[in-house]
């Protein structure tokens, strides 16, 4: 805590065989940050399991090349391939999963469609109607954010995931559920996080919702038509969706760690901190930098 190490070297290995050799780079307090997008996905569910007894503060921060900048890189595009095993027969093969940088209306469309397909396990909202902050930014600034009375500026996106069953709102579990924080980047220019903590709310959710099928224990025999009928539904969506997952390196094993996740934490996704910054690829907020904008040494409550 409060160490600072550049350029080390971590190796993650665990019963789930993720073994990779990464460069990170460690800052102050439990901030790891990795220049890689699949090895991002991949770290991000490492360390939400790895840290489950108290908050994390994971800001994932990614480089680009210099070709990659400029007004107009929200709109490009920037493939990342990397190999994903399969199990198949006791044998791995090898597949490409090909990834682009979301811009800002996607994050928001992808966030918005994972809260309403899992209703009981996601949760959207922003900072603007939770705390009552303005929005940063003007007329020209995020149009498509610009509903439900908002018409200038970009709103902070809260996507929270947690499984609302097992623990109910106001319920002892779920008031003393750990937390895990994800921030996808703080600076504008800093392009990859985001699309990963999206992408790995996409697998936790998909993996949780898909282990948790069939619902409930199989019928006796003298259950009715529509009892029996639910049932057959759920094993053959069960049978479909575990047969993708596998199909994209996603074991019987791995499925049931990301379940697990869901279900024994409260994750808090915030993929664009800086959504004005993001929206026009710029490291600060309306000219403000925000790392260089916390307020540690104000003493005015009112600010």
């Amino acid at each position: 805590k409060g160490s600072r190490y550049r350029s080390s070297t971590l190796k993650i290995k665990d019963e789930i065989n993720y073994r990779e050799i990464v460069n990170l780079e460690r800052t102050n307090g439990d901030c790891i940050c990795v220049n890689s997008f699949p090895l991002q996905v991949r770290m991000v569910a490492q360390l939400i399991r790895a840290r489950p007894l108290f908050s994390v503060f994971l800001y994932i921060l990614a480089t680009f090349p210099a070709h990659a900048t400029g007004e107009n890189f929200a709109s490009s595009q920037y493939q990342s391939g990397f190999r994903a095993g399969i199990e198949d027969g006791g044998h791995r093969k090898e597949k490409d999963e090909q990834y682009s940088i979301l811009p800002s209306q996607e994050i928001l469309d992808r966030i918005d469609f994972l809260a309403k397909s899992f209703p009981h396990l996601a949760t959207l909202t922003n900072a603007q109607d939770m705390y009552g902050l303005p929005t940063a930014g003007d007329a020209k600034d995020c149009d498509f954010d610009h509903f439900d009375d908002v018409t200038t500026g970009c709103r902070n996106w809260i996507l929270t995931i947690e499984d609302t069953r097992a623990h109910p709102p106001g319920s002892e579990s779920s008031n003393t559920l750990p937390e895990v924080f994800l921030s996808g980047a703080l600076h504008g220019n800093e392009r990859v996080g985001p699309t990963t903590v999206v992408e790995v709310a996409h697998l936790l959710l998909e993996s949780a919702a898909c282990e948790a099928l069939p619902r409930g224990l199989p019928p006796s025999p003298d259950a009715d038509v529509e009892v029996k009928s639910n049932w057959e539904s759920d094993l053959a969506a069960a049978e479909s969706c575990r047969n993708k997952l596998a199909q994209r390196g996603i074991t019987e094993l791995h499925r049931r760690w990301l379940a697990r996740l869901v279900t024994t934490r409260r994750i808090v996704i915030v993929p664009t901190a800086n959504a004005l910054g993001y929206f026009q690829n710029r490291r600060e907020e309306a000219g403000v930098d925000p790392n260089r904008d916390f307020p540690y040494d104000l003493t005015d409550p009112k600010l």
